[in-house]
């Protein structure tokens, strides 16, 4: 599968969740990476995008939707469950976060390889 799982979590903010995971497919194309997206139970179109954007399959996402909002925690754990048995890192990358750095995910990568005590950046 993918050396690095994302993690996402949104509720509601459909155009967040749209920048989100477009720009970070487009600054990260060439790396694997799977981009998990726990749907806390959104009203305004998010589960709708996310079921079709499953079905066109343009990008690596794996979705779980949640009929209660479980939070910040409850949605990281969610993730860590989705994550893919052999993936090397998993990163949480909020919503509203916009990547502009080219290969963001790539470099993270590499810095995380070079020193083993960091868990996270």
């Amino acid at each position: 599968m993918s050396r690095v799982n994302i993690v996402t979590r949104a509720c509601n903010r459909l155009e967040y969740t749209v920048l989100n995971i477009r720009e970070t497919h487009k600054v990260n194309n060439l790396y694997p990476y799977t981009h998990i997206i726990i749907e806390q139970n959104s009203s305004d179109g998010t589960k709708q995008w996310l079921r079709s954007m499953e079905l066109e399959g343009f990008y690596s996402l794996k979705v779980k939707y949640n009929t209660v909002n479980t939070g910040d925690a409850g949605g990281m754990r969610d993730g860590f469950d989705l994550s893919d048995d052999d993936c090397d890192y998993i990163m949480q990358l909020d919503n509203d976060l916009i990547p502009i750095t080219e290969d963001f995910v790539e470099k993270l990568v590499n810095i995380m390889d070079e020193d083993p005590k960091i868990g996270g950046i």
